[in-house]
């Protein structure tokens, strides 16, 4: 494979029977292609951005990889689809378990810490998001997030960024946004189903480095995380 080549890490975590799956994208720096112990190590500098502040009951599990773009791949556009591309996995390193104790009442599920991911470059198709899970009722007052968590995260984050966002210090990885309209020129169908044509098929342009990070202070909901629905 070739530098340059994109993957979509997916990160994965149970906490009161619910599953959770954060996702985000890198690119390759060097040839040849990453060993699933280079990813491992990504998966796990991740986790570690929110395990250290998540509840006792939260447990980090495994981690995959999978090729989003590269020279061994290439696009039915047709069908609005890639074919090809390489997918690693593995268990993540311990621990695996939430830093705070298991006796602290948590919040429920759909209670999310969103950080926005930033490009530099406006659009939708130029930013990302990171969810965070398995917070504590008094990590947060009044529908906002404590301050004392907010700079604990803050301080997480900075680390995660000097090594994978633009400018950082692995040698491996890069942090970015992928856009799958763009790579594939399609969107979902109405209604969610199949796919529509909206334009050529751009992959090579569909990966944007990450600049910069920013967290946002309000306690949002995801409503696929609330009991019974889902992730």
């Amino acid at each position: 494979m070739a530098i340059g080549d994109t993957y979509h890490i997916l990160v994965f975590a149970t906490f009161s029977s619910q599953s959770y799956m954060n996702t985000f994208a890198v690119q390759t720096l060097l040839d040849p292609t990453p060993t699933a112990s280079q990813f491992q190590t990504l998966a796990n500098d991740f986790k570690e951005i929110w395990r250290t502040q998540q509840h006792g009951g939260v447990l980090w599990t495994t981690w995959q990889a999978r090729q989003l773009w590269g020279p061994n791949m290439a696009i039915d556009a047709p069908n609005c689809r890639r074919t090809g591309g390489n997918i690693l996995l593995g268990n993540l390193l311990t621990p695996f378990a939430g830093g705070i104790a298991t006796g602290d009442q948590a919040l429920p599920p759909q209670s999310a810490y969103v950080v926005t991911l930033q490009t530099g470059i406006a659009g939708r198709s130029k930013r990302g998001r990171s969810f965070g899970f398995g917070f504590l009722e008094g990590e947060q007052s009044a529908g906002l997030w404590d301050s004392t968590l907010s700079t604990n995260l803050t301080t997480s984050w900075n680390t995660f960024k000097g090594r994978y966002m633009q400018g950082g210090t692995d040698p491996n990885f890069r942090m970015g946004v992928w856009s799958e309209r763009i790579a594939t020129g399609c969107i979902p169908g109405p209604g969610g189903k199949g796919h529509t044509i909206v334009g050529t098929p751009q992959p090579g342009s569909a990966f944007t480095p990450i600049t910069d990070y920013r967290l946002r202070p309000v306690v949002y909901t995801q409503r696929r995380r609330t009991l019974g629905v889902g992730r």
